[in-house]
């Protein structure tokens, strides 16, 4: 099962999502633009550069014996999207150090900024919890929190949360946005690519988060999938 990561474009400045679920019960909606399977991709982190943190309270399940551990405690951000725009507008020698190839950076940066406009609400907020728990999600957290309070020389965190791989290049973008998946048959260049693409679910396809008819439920604390996992890894505490 994958683990996912999100933007979503709301009318609050709070980068808390379970306040903006919340906010579907006063008619407050919101729209998910952007959906990530086990990464935190790269225009993303260049978007959120030094964007306002806050504190989020991650609740979690209670141990079998009934015991309730305590809350995690993740900074998360959310920024305006004008700034957002600017800050990736100005983010192509990222892109550029990562591939080590100019225009194979440069195709990669232009789709991202190409599909950050139009937006309907200003504000972006950013959910990567479900990508910290497929390591320790503190650590994760803290990398997290460090790359976008410090961008320059971040490039090492960039890779790391992107899943970017330094060893085997990414295809070209337009190759990439253009060709049938099953001719993009490197796994180890189409997870470069991956990392490199901005994710955006496209204008048709926006999830709109409705206050009249909410087709999900608020999230719940990530657990475990007990029907391939029988043992809990060290970190996990549910």
């Amino acid at each position: 099962m994958a683990n996912r990561s999100y933007i979503w474009n709301t009318a609050t400045p709070d980068a808390n999502p379970w306040n903006h679920l919340n906010s579907l019960k006063r008619g407050i909606e919101f729209v998910e633009i952007a959906d990530a399977s086990n990464r935190i991709p790269v225009p993303w982190l260049c978007c959120f550069r030094r964007a306002e943190l806050n504190k989020v309270s991650i609740p979690l399940e209670p141990h079998d014996n009934g015991f309730q551990p305590e809350p995690l405690i993740f900074e998360l951000p959310w920024i305006e999207v004008s700034t957002a725009q600017k800050n990736l507008q100005e983010s192509l020698h990222i892109f550029q150090e990562l591939t080590g190839d100019l225009l194979l950076g440069e195709g990669y940066w232009d789709y991202a900024c190409r599909g950050l406009v139009d937006l309907p609400l200003p504000y972006l907020v950013l959910n990567p919890i479900d990508v910290f728990f497929m390591n320790d999600p503190l650590e994760e957290a803290e990398k997290f929190a460090k790359c976008l309070r410090d961008p320059s020389g971040s490039i090492e965190l960039i890779k790391h949360l992107s899943f970017f791989n330094e060893y085997f290049p990414a295809y070209p973008a337009h190759d990439f946005y253009s060709l049938p998946f099953g001719e993009l048959n490197h796994q180890a260049r189409l997870g470069s690519s991956r990392a490199l693409d901005a994710a955006y679910l496209g204008k048709n396809n926006w999830y709109w988060h409705r206050a009249i008819e909410q087709k999900h439920p608020p999230p719940e604390p990530p657990t475990q999938n007990k029907a391939t996992c029988k043992k809990k890894q060290w970190w996990r505490l549910w």
